[in-house]
C-alpha cells in the first residue's frame, strides 16, 4: 500500500523501521565529524539543504512526529500536526549544527523509547492529519525511516545498516 504522505511504498517491517531510525544519530554524529563549518553549511545545490539544515529539518520532523505519535498513543481519532518545513527552514540559517544535532538526539531517544514500548495491538492507530488524511501509528514510524535513509543519502551519510 502505497504511503499517504510519499507516495511510495515502505517494505520494512515495524522492527526495521525501529532499527533504522536508531541507527540514524549515529550516522549524523559521524557525518557532522567530519564537516567543518563552512562545509556543514555549504549548499550542494541551488535549492538544496545544507548537511547543517538537513539535521535541523531532521530534529523539526523528530519533534512534530513525537507529537503525532503521542496524540495517536493517547487521544481518540486525534488531529495530527501540519507544518510549513520551507518556513520552518527558514530559522536554520542561525542554527549551529551541534545544537540540531544534540536536539535531534535527544528527540529521536526519547521517541524511540516511547515507540519501543508499544504493544502490537496499538499499531494501527490512527490520526486524522489535514494534508494526507488517516495515517497509522505504523505509517508515521515507516515513513520516517525512509524520510531519514533519504536526508543520509543527501549529506553523503551511510544508508547501510552501521
Amino acid at each position: 500500500m502505497s504511503c499517504p504522505m510519499c507516495r511510495k511504498n515502505h517494505d520494512s517491517t515495524v522492527d526495521q523501521a525501529l532499527a533504522a531510525l536508531a541507527a540514524t544519530g549515529r550516522r549524523l554524529q559521524r557525518m557532522a565529524q567530519k564537516l567543518s563549518p563552512k562545509q556543514a553549511s555549504s549548499r550542494p545545490a541551488p535549492g538544496k539543504w545544507s548537511a547543517r539544515e538537513i539535521v535541523c529539518h531532521l530534529a523539526d520532523c523528530e519533534l512534530v512526529y513525537g507529537v503525532r505519535y503521542r496524540k495517536i498513543l493517547s487521544e481518540q481519532d486525534p488531529a495530527l500536526v501540519a507544518f510549513d518545513q520551507d518556513a520552518w527552514a527558514a530559522l536554520y540559517e542561525k542554527q549551529r549544527l551541534k545544537d540540531a544535532l544534540a536536539a535531534f538526539l535527544t528527540l529521536r531517544s526519547g521517541n524511540l523509547s516511547l515507540l519501543k514500548s508499544v504493544p502490537k495491538s496499538e499499531w494501527d492507530k490512527s490520526g486524522l492529519h489535514p494534508s494526507y488524511g488517516k495515517l497509522t501509528l505504523r505509517q508515521l514510524v515507516l515513513h520516517l525511516a525512509d524520510h531519514d535513509k533519504n536526508h543520509l543519502a543527501n549529506v553523503g551519510g551511510p544508508t547501510a545498516a552501521g
